[in-house]
């Protein structure tokens, strides 16, 4: 295609009809051309000429050709009508506002000058501007207002402060206004967060949800087995929260920095008590030289041993000895705890787990401890007996 400067070099002596058409020859073919275009008025404008050999392509529309629209003079939705002069496309009405990719092979372009395309004016239809005069007086009347401009200028500048500033305003009362709901919403939250509403008691936590499947907020219930209480919160989460302990009532549970209450949990591991034995050598098999008084009724629920280091010859087999306090004065009778022996076995470091045939224990019992079979090399051995305190379960 010629050049822009070309097209304006002949325009400006000449004032034509310009076309620029490609010969369609294999030294100057036609283009491919892919134009996506929406449909307005029913219609598309191509941005060339399409060539009418190739047709224009639509995927998913049926070109009709002019001889069949001059016949039943209307288009169907599916249907288009190609102007292969003008580059014009025709739609069904209910294709307006739609998109559509256009295939075709370009043949170029048309051009009018401003001159040759005219208008009537609209209080006078008799009369008619071309679109040049139209342009040149526009541009006229353009000029004359450069003065006004400058002022117009300042006018919206000051337009703008003014909107500026009332938008502030607007802005700060609405803040106002959202703080004031905020504040309300944050009072109603927190007059609904004190609400108790006594509920029957449930025997474990694992009830709440069986006894109250719809819990209201405020709604408030003691586990029974635990002495805890719950509330339900239904402003916050829609969840059973722990509040309190029946037990506890305002003394708080003890931990490492500070006093107060025992939990359940921790007082079950603080009833059992253990016989200890530490030996740091065994020069020979038999009754060892330590006896240990337990000052509690109970119940044996553990025997370990383990050593700091082990032997390599032989098993170290360990029994541990019961008395009680009335028989130890007696006649010193004892009696094996266990009818599956402790064994520490070579180049091993813990013992085997025991089998019990005695768990009872009495307040003022004596333990005493009996190597069976002895390797001489074990050193740093250590047995420990635990005893759930039967006074205090």
């Amino acid at each position: 295609m010629n050049s822009i400067n070309n097209i304006t070099s002949h325009l400006q002596y000449n004032d034509p009809l310009f076309i620029d058409f490609r010969r369609g020859t294999e030294g100057d073919p036609y283009v491919d051309r892919v134009d996506s275009l929406p449909v307005i008025n029913n219609q598309i404008t191509l941005l060339e000429i399409p060539s009418s050999h190739y047709k224009v392509c639509i995927s998913g529309l049926t070109e009709v050709s002019q001889e069949v629209f001059e016949r039943k003079r209307e288009l169907l939705p599916h249907e288009f009508l190609v102007n292969y002069q003008i580059g014009n496309i025709q739609f069904h009405p209910s294709q307006e506002g739609k998109t559509f990719l256009c295939n075709y092979k370009g043949r170029g372009l048309i051009m009018y000058p401003a001159s040759r395309i005219y208008a009537m004016i609209q209080n006078n239809p008799e009369v008619v501007k071309n679109l040049q005069e139209i342009i040149e007086e526009a541009s006229k009347r353009l000029k004359d207002s450069e003065n006004s401009v400058s002022h117009l200028l300042q006018v919206i500048e000051e337009a703008m402060n003014a909107t500026i500033n009332a938008n502030q305003a607007t802005d700060n009362a609405t803040k106002a206004t959202q703080d004031a709901k905020i504040a309300t919403q944050e009072a109603a939250e927190a007059a609904a967060s004190t609400i108790m509403i006594y509920k029957e008691p449930v025997p474990t936590y694992d009830d709440l949800t069986r006894f109250y499947p719809n819990p209201d907020n405020g709604w408030r219930v003691m586990i029974e087995d635990t002495g805890e209480i719950y509330r339900y919160d239904g402003i916050q989460g829609n969840i059973w929260r722990l509040i309190d302990n029946y037990t506890g009532n305002s003394i708080p549970f003890a931990s490492e920095t500070s006093s107060g209450l025992l939990k359940r949990d921790d007082y079950v591991n603080f009833v059992v008590r253990s016989v200890i034995f530490v030996v740091p050598f065994m020069p020979e098999s038999g009754v060892q030289n330590f006896l240990i008084q337990f000052p509690f009724d109970g119940e044996i629920i553990k025997a370990y041993a383990f050593c700091n280091k082990p032997g390599f010859i032989r098993p170290l087999e360990l029994q541990v000895e019961k008395i009680s306090k009335e028989e130890f004065t007696l006649n010193n009778i004892w009696e094996g705890i266990f009818s599956r022996n402790i064994f520490i076995y070579p180049n091993e470091r813990l013992g085997s787990e025991p089998l019990f045939k005695i768990k009872k224990v009495k307040k003022g019992d004596y333990f005493r401890l009996n190597a069976i079979q002895l390797d001489n090399n074990i050193k740093g051995v250590t047995v420990q007996i635990d005893i759930k305190i039967k006074n205090e379960i």
